[in-house]
C-alpha cells in the first residue's frame, strides 16, 4: 500500500548517502557476476544504487568486500569496468559542467 507523497530512498553503495530512488543509477550482478545498470526496474531481483555523480563512481569502484546490496562480492576489475562504462556515457548518465550528474 502506498501513501500520497511517499517518495522511496535508496542508500548509494559510493558514498552511503540517501537520495530519491528515480535519481539514482540502479545495478545488477548477471549470473556470471558481471555489472551492468538496470533501465528499467525489473519485478524481482537484488540491486544496488548509485548516485549519477563521478565520485560515488569512483568510491564504488574502490571499495573493497562484497556488496549486501547485490548478495555477492564483485571483484574490483568488475567494478571498474562498471565506472568506465558509466564515464563512457553509458546508463544515460550525464555529468554536468559542475561535475554533478543529470537525469535524461
Amino acid at each position: 500500500m502506498s501513501h500520497r507523497g511517499h517518495v522511496p530512498t535508496r542508500m548509494c553503495v559510493g558514498c552511503g548517502g540517501r537520495a530519491p530512488q528515480d535519481t539514482m543509477l540502479r545495478m545488477m550482478a548477471t549470473p556470471n557476476g558481471e555489472l551492468q545498470v538496470a533501465a528499467a526496474r525489473p519485478p524481482m531481483g537484488r540491486s544496488g544504487y548509485l548516485h549519477r555523480s563521478v565520485v560515488c563512481w569512483e568510491r564504488f569502484a574502490a571499495r573493497k568486500g562484497p556488496l549486501r546490496s547485490l548478495g555477492c562480492s564483485i571483484g574490483k576489475a568488475e567494478r571498474r569496468a562498471l565506472v568506465a562504462r558509466l564515464k563512457d556515457g553509458g546508463a544515460d548518465a550525464k555529468v554536468r559542467e559542475d561535475g554533478a550528474q543529470t537525469r535524461t
